[in-house]
């Protein structure tokens, strides 16, 4: 019944998908053929027959070309049209998408009427967080009703930390004016506290939507990914969206894989490679435009084969690695066996990545795998503060290579220090078998 519901909606989602590519076909011929019209009328001088219709739709098809901005706009002006608010707000919309945005601010500030639609265009036009949260807290002394998009474009740029708080002031008004429900202004919610790593608030807002979207599953799908410690509730999320009959994108796929990299699931990512290849998203994970260091630590956590070659071509590519980077290397290294095990130690020295727990915790396991504890051991002393989880991998490193009384020694340093959790004490009662069955095999 779930697979029937799911298919159903895939096949909505294909359909509405199609009717919106459609839509947007025949807006672009009407446009361009309002702008031809309008070219046309200039040059045989009838310009008494150009209407305000004409020349928005018009504006609206320069899509970025100077030499028609440059007529429409002085027409409207010779003409009296700038006046008129739809033409005022139709040329702020389009010097602001050519990245001119000195222009509508100038257009703005001697407009006789502003109606929502000139503030929007005004705020969505800001390249800084603090000029458009200054222009917003303008808009809110003018007595501006916020709609929907307003919202949905301010949050946008809560993206840092310093600007928390007044995402959180957004939030209850949005709350407070009833918005809560709007699905856009819910995906914008969802994506901030994402990007703020408010996981907690995310996911909150994200279940008290009444209809996602694709947009929202990703908006979600993303936060927990970005976390390391979050990769298994990406993937639940994930399957989840799967079983939902989402139609996913490389948004989609680039977070559940990077998850599934966190979570050092090589299989799951194989297999999520094939439905990425199956969908149409090109052959490999990593082809997106941007090759960040998200993508390529993905791909050197779920490649354990080239993990060597792909971290060269990262920074060949220019690509500067991070702590996620390394705690990806060395596990394949750990699990390979592989020689570069010291050299990527060096880099870690050179780089200052030392500094850094997981990776050091990571340094720990794989001299242990590589049964060589005296750097496990060395590399456990020089931690400036000892987590449980650095307790843990000297603890299994040494019940790995036989040194049950030294696994055991260190169990008891630790209780004293930290606060031992399951992993603690599954390695210590290894090391006590281990140990048990020695005494055992030579009569002890």
């Amino acid at each position: 019944m779930k697979t029937d519901e799911a298919c159903t909606r895939r096949g909505m989602w294909c359909d509405s998908e199609m009717k919106r590519q459609r839509n947007e076909l025949n807006e672009v011929t009407v446009t361009l053929r309002a702008l031809d019209m309008f070219c046309k009328q200039l040059q045989l001088h009838l310009s008494h027959n150009i209407d305000e219709v004409t020349i928005t739709l018009a504006v609206k098809a320069c899509q970025g070309d100077p030499k028609p901005e440059c007529q429409i706009h002085g027409f409207a002006v010779s003409s009296g049209f700038a006046s008129y608010t739809t033409i005022s707000n139709s040329l702020m919309c389009m010097y602001t998408k050519a990245g001119q945005f000195d222009g509508p601010l100038l257009i703005f500030e001697t407009m006789c009427y502003i109606d929502i639609v000139s503030w929007n265009t005004i705020l969505s036009g800001f390249q800084t967080s603090e000029g458009a949260l200054n222009f917003a807290l303008r808009m809110n002394f003018n007595g501006v009703v916020f709609y929907p998009v307003t919202y949905t474009t301010i949050l946008a740029f809560c993206a840092d930390h310093e600007d928390f708080l007044f995402g959180l002031q957004l939030h209850s008004l949005i709350f407070k004016s009833g918005l809560d429900g709007e699905v856009f202004v819910g995906n914008a919610l969802t994506s901030m506290y994402s990007r703020l790593r408010r996981l907690i608030e995310a996911r909150s807002v994200f279940d008290e939507m009444a209809n996602e979207v694709l947009v929202s599953w990703n908006a979600i799908l993303s936060g927990y990914s970005q976390e390391g410690n979050h990769g298994l509730e990406a993937i639940f999320v994930f399957i989840e969206m799967v079983g939902e009959g989402m139609g996913l994108d490389h948004v989609s796929f680039t977070s559940a894989v990077a998850a599934c990299g966190h979570e050092m699931s090589l299989e799951l990512g194989k297999q999520i490679h094939g439905l990425t290849i199956k969908s149409g998203y090109g052959s490999h994970v990593s082809c997106m435009n941007d090759r960040n260091v998200v993508s390529w630590t993905t791909m050197i956590s779920i490649d354990e084969e080239d993990v060597i070659s792909l971290f060269n071509e990262m920074r060949l590519d220019g690509v500067y690695p991070n702590d996620a980077t390394f705690v990806g290397l060395i596990h394949a290294i750990s699990i390979r066996k592989l020689v570069e095990g010291e050299m990527i130690h060096g880099f870690c020295i050179k780089t200052g990545f030392l500094s850094k727990h997981n990776v050091c915790n990571s340094l720990i396991t794989m001299y242990a795998k590589l049964e060589s504890m005296h750097d496990s051991i060395k590399v456990f002393e020089e931690l400036n503060c000892r987590e449980i989880i650095s307790w843990n991998a000297l603890i299994s490193g040494y019940a790995q290579n036989g040194l049950c009384q030294d696994a055991l020694k260190t169990f008891l340093v630790a209780t004293m220090e930290s606060k031992p959790n399951n992993y603690t004490f599954g390695s210590v009662l290894s090391a006590i078998g281990d140990a048990q069955d020695i005494s055992m095999k030579y009569g002890h």
